[in-house]
């Protein structure tokens, strides 16, 4: 197999694991077993498909794949939020103010001509809405999944390996999201580790 189909086959399977991740996700939000943050959720909605329709219209390749399958599934969580108060998280202040800092981003990203910028402000944007979330894995590990948080960090790298073109609006996204879903992954865990030992 050459070196492009090896490209092709990653981004697809990158890809592939955050919506299973996404899926698997929203699963549980229905069942109740996790609690999404509203804010985080629709942020995660909104700025991946802003910026794939950004990518777009830059020329960028394969990778705009990877960033539509950001943006399905957190559509479909944001909605199911609504749904069932087993799956509703409260929102506080901190939340609000991770919120008005993502809108902001949006903003600034939007008002931007230039790409490089466009996509870091992008990813503060995106960043900024997961902070509650993260913050939540850390404090109520119980609130969240493990596995959504593994397979979006394999599913980022794998899409990473398949940047040919090293400019900013390649591979920032994945990079960023890559280390998110880690940093999501270590905050669980140690989380939880936390929880037990007081127990």
């Amino acid at each position: 197999m050459d070196l492009f189909l090896w490209r092709e086959v990653f981004v697809w399977l990158g890809s592939g694991l955050t919506v299973v991740a996404g899926l698997d996700y929203l699963r549980s939000a229905l069942k109740g077993e996790v609690k999404p943050n509203r804010i985080t959720w629709f942020f995660w909605f909104v700025i991946p498909l802003i910026g794939a329709l950004g990518q777009v219209k830059s020329g960028v390749g394969r990778e705009v794949i990877f960033t539509l399958a950001l943006a399905f599934p957190p559509a479909l969580i944001f909605l199911t939020s609504f749904l069932s108060k087993k799956t509703y998280w409260g929102i506080g202040k901190f939340d609000l103010l991770m919120g008005a800092i993502a809108a902001i981003g949006v903003l600034l990203w939007q008002l931007t001509n230039n790409p490089i910028w466009a996509v870091v402000f992008s990813v503060l944007a995106d960043a900024s809405a997961g902070v509650p979330t993260l913050v939540k894995a850390y404090h109520h590990p119980e609130t969240e999944k493990p596995i959504f948080f593994t397979l979006n960090t394999l599913g980022s790298f794998l899409v990473l390996t398949t940047v040919t073109t090293w400019r900013v609006e390649n591979f920032l996204y994945p990079l960023y999201f890559g280390v998110l879903s880690l940093t999501g992954l270590v905050l669980i865990i140690f989380g939880s580790s936390k929880r037990g030992a007081k127990q």
